[in-house]
């Protein structure tokens, strides 16, 4: 491995980007490994990220974990990834505003604000068949945290709407036993 400065050298410019280089296994061709500028670059093909930045040119493994290296572009990582020092939040507004019929205890949860409750099946059915999705789910682009929380706000309503449905079906398992 070899490791030079790039760029126009004089007593003050110290170069524009230090390179680390190296021969890749059964090849004669110098690979660039990584680039220092303002900010770093890993692995060939890569380019400048700018300022501050981070660009890797192939698969992110962090720390141990199972499977290795999982091909370019993934990030493998052996425990959780974290947003500001948590974990994960869960919109717990959901359960809260359907049994009280309003949002105190999880109103600074992300989308307490906005969120109107369960809809009626039909207007459900009504929504899902023109817009061909749930309802708050659109395109717009929402990290990972975001998503989750959206996925586990639908994933409370359905349990809701499967509750609502058993307490309707026990109602009437117990009319037909009692006309029986």
């Amino acid at each position: 491995m070899s490791c030079q400065s790039v760029g126009a050298w004089s007593s003050t410019n110290q170069g524009t980007v230090l390179q680390f280089q190296t021969t890749p296994l059964n090849s004669t061709a110098i690979a660039t490994a990584m680039s220092l500028y303002a900010g770093v670059v890993v692995g060939s093909g890569t380019t400048d990220p700018g300022a501050g930045n981070m660009t890797v040119g192939g698969a992110i493994e962090v720390g141990a974990p199972s499977g290795g290296m999982l091909g370019a572009g993934t990030i493998n990582v052996q425990a959780g990834i974290y947003l500001n020092n948590a974990a994960y939040t869960n919109p717990d507004f959901v359960f809260e505003h359907h049994f009280t019929g309003r949002i105190a205890q999880f109103a600074e949860k992300p989308r307490a604000k906005d969120y109107a409750g369960l809809m009626a099946l039909d207007d459900l059915a009504g929504h899902v068949r023109r817009t061909l999705r749930l309802p708050g789910i659109d395109d717009r682009p929402a990290d990972i945290f975001a998503r989750s929380d959206i996925a586990l706000e639908k994933i409370e309503e359905l349990t809701l709407y499967v509750l609502q449905l058993h307490a309707r079906l026990a109602a009437l398992e117990a009319r037909c036993a009692a006309a029986g």
